[in-house]
């Protein structure tokens, strides 16, 4: 186990082998990375985990990364990217995420729902990307997402996905749900090229307006769509259910066509 106060160095870099970290305090390095990890290879990823209390800032990357063990910020976490991982374990970031230059990344390859979750409960903001990948877990954001200049994805196998917030990209916004789990955005979408979501086993539903500069696409197997805000697209709406209602509630538009199939 390590366990610090608070750090501060040119390159602030801690790791372990053999159990979790615990930082009590802020990490700063003032020219360089912050890079934390543990390798821990038992079954409980609270045993693994990394958890910093205060904010975690970087002048250059930030990057966690553990084997088995969950990821945890309590506060706000900044540098030019920003990049937690982890095979077994949760990631949660209480605080604000930013990546002054490149992009957010939160990744786990876990199969249990209860040990795969990613949360980003602040703001979460990347210069070029915001990307959420789970194999098994939800996927929420429970703020404001902004990709600048390129693409908010998030993709689970099995897992609900949440935007609670404002969802803005300067390219697409693309959302996958490939075997069980709904998507709901309940804040407003807008991007400058696509707006896509896909479930397999699942509802997709858009509680705020929805704008796309280009396509705007939908896609269930087995699940309901429904729009409860505003839709409007400078290409084309194409939504597609195998078995489930479509529902626009709100106004519809599209510079080409709105194609509803059921």
């Amino acid at each position: 186990r390590v366990l610090f106060r608070s750090v501060t160095g040119n390159n602030v870099t801690v790791t372990t082998t053999a159990g979790k970290m615990d930082i009590h305090g802020n990490v700063t390095a003032n020219t360089g990375d912050v890079t934390l990890g543990t390798v821990y290879t038992g079954t409980d990823p609270a045993n693994g985990a990394i958890s910093v209390d205060g904010n975690v800032t970087a002048a250059q990357a930030v990057a966690a990364t553990t084997n088995v063990g969950n990821i945890l910020f309590d506060g706000n976490v900044k540098g030019t990217d920003v990049t937690m991982a982890t095979n077994v374990g949760t990631i949660t970031v209480t605080g604000n995420t930013e990546a002054t230059t490149g992009a957010v990344s939160a990744t786990t390859n876990a199969t249990d729902a209860e040990k795969g979750a990613i949360n980003f409960n602040g703001t979460v903001t990347g210069k070029t990307d915001v990307t959420a990948t789970t194999k098994s877990g939800s996927i929420t954001f429970n703020n404001a997402v902004t990709a600048t200049d390129n693409n908010v994805t998030a993709n689970t196998v099995d897992g609900a996905i949440a935007f609670n917030g404002n969802t803005k990209a300067g390219n697409d916004v693309a959302v996958n749900a490939t075997n069980t789990g709904s998507i709901t955005f309940n804040g407003n979408t807008d991007t400058a090229h696509d707006v896509t979501a896909n479930a397999n086993l699942g509802a997709v539903t858009f509680n705020g307006n929805t704008t796309a500069a280009n396509d705007i696409g939908v896609n269930t197997n087995v699940g309901a769509v429904t729009f409860n805000g505003n839709t409007a697209a400078d290409h084309d709406v194409t939504v597609d259910t195998n078995v489930g209602a479509i529902t626009f509630n709100g106004d519809t538009s599209a510079a080409r066509d709105v194609v509803a199939n059921t």
